[in-house]
């Protein structure tokens, strides 16, 4: 029985073990190990001044096979292949910002460098994952190089966020200024006013509650008609008031002009 348990305590503590080196391995182990095992993209550094962050290489081939039956003494073919395969696409995970340095000490990047790297990279983060598609050359291996170093600008200009604050992105949010009457209703200074009209107001509803069955809102704190005869009489004050001031101007003007 001891020994039963005994074994168990040590498949336990393997697990445990691979559980913690997979999720801990600092980032030049994790490093080769992706390499060797996955194919990934590059060198791997050791150097305490380095940082290594895997990134994965993807192409696309199709190859028709009755065209390799025929004659090909210059290759025409299999340029116009390598050509139309020229295409490269380098994609990391953002979660990978998150590996160890060489000493297991400290990561590549926080929460600040991922929102700083989805507002460099664009629309090229999705899913989390940053997929750069390289076909600026006709070589592919050139197309892998310059993806590649774009990738590193990439991921430079996302670190600078470990900078300070103000290499953090900020979010500018429009807030509408709130009316007149918002203002006056969320105000201590005129609450007294506001419980007073709140009350006057209840005690007319009750008195012609007690008549009637249905009190409209007109009754009580909607002043004026549905004819709209106040809002014209208004509007036609408003006019009269200016073609009074426009004559009174055209009046001034005629007399200073003579």
């Amino acid at each position: 029985y001891q020994r039963r348990v005994r074994g168990n305590l040590t498949i336990m503590s393997n697990a445990l073990n691979i559980l913690l080196r997979l999720n801990y391995v600092p980032q030049s182990s994790q490093s080769v190990l992706k390499r060797n095992l996955r194919g990934r993209l590059g060198e791997v550094s050791s150097e305490a001044k380095h940082q290594n962050v895997p990134v994965e290489v993807g192409q696309s081939e199709v190859y028709d096979v009755q065209q390799y039956k025929r004659y090909d003494p210059q290759g025409w073919y299999q340029r116009m292949q390598d050509i139309h395969h020229r295409n490269v696409s380098i994609k990391m995970r953002l979660s990978d910002l998150r590996v160890l340095n060489h000493e297991g000490t400290a990561a590549y990047g926080n929460m600040q460098t991922e929102r700083r790297l989805r507002v460099v990279a664009g629309d090229k983060v999705g899913m989390d994952n940053v997929m750069l598609d390289s076909d600026r050359f006709e070589d592919r291996a050139d197309n892998q190089n310059y993806g590649n170093m774009k990738m590193q600008e990439v991921l430079a200009e996302a670190r600078k966020a470990t900078l300070g604050p103000e290499f953090w992105p900020t979010v500018e949010v429009k807030v509408r200024n709130p009316s007149g009457q918002t203002r006056a209703m969320q105000s201590l200074i005129d609450y007294g006013r506001i419980e007073s009209t709140s009350a006057d107001l209840y005690k007319k509803y009750r008195e012609l509650k007690s008549k009637t069955m249905f009190v409209s809102p007109t009754q009580l704190y909607i002043h004026g008609n549905n004819s709209g005869d106040e809002v014209k009489a208004e509007a036609e004050g408003s006019s009269q008031e200016a073609r009074k001031r426009d004559a009174q101007r055209g009046f001034l003007d005629n007399e200073f002009s003579s």
